[in-house]
């Protein structure tokens, strides 16, 4: 199994640089340039939905690993903060229906103040 993790700081201006280092990994495996869009299009999302709640993480961490014909991503908000959070109902419902476009499971957590926290994604390698 290959796999690579990553820290970056929680803003948008960094999910570029999550999305192509995740994309190298897909390349490893020979993905087409349709799939290497649909993983970008993945990562950059998922570090939105973690990146826009009222307390924004420090930073965000990226594990990726290569397992048969999937790619498996996790994407987690590391936060100091544990104020109670509200989250916004439609915001998460838009983010779930953009990812489960491009992912063959989507699965957003949240911890116990309603903050999200975990995004773990599994995308078909074509």
């Amino acid at each position: 199994m290959q796999q690579l993790g990553l820290w970056v700081p929680a803003e948008m201006t960094y999910a570029p640089v999550a999305a192509l280092t995740v994309s190298a990994l897909a390349l490893k495996a020979g993905v087409d340039m349709d799939t290497l869009g649909d993983i970008r299009s993945a990562v950059t999302e998922s570090m939105d939905c973690l990146i826009h709640q009222p307390a924004v993480p420090e930073r965000v961490e990226v594990d990726a690993s290569l397992q048969d014909r999937s790619l498996m991503l996790k994407l987690r908000a590391l936060c100091q903060s544990d104020t109670p959070q509200s989250p916004d109902p439609a915001a998460l419902t838009l983010s779930r229906a953009v990812l489960e476009t491009v992912a063959a499971k989507v699965d957003i957590q949240t911890n116990e103040q309603g903050r999200v926290e975990l995004i773990t994604l599994s995308i078909t390698l074509c």
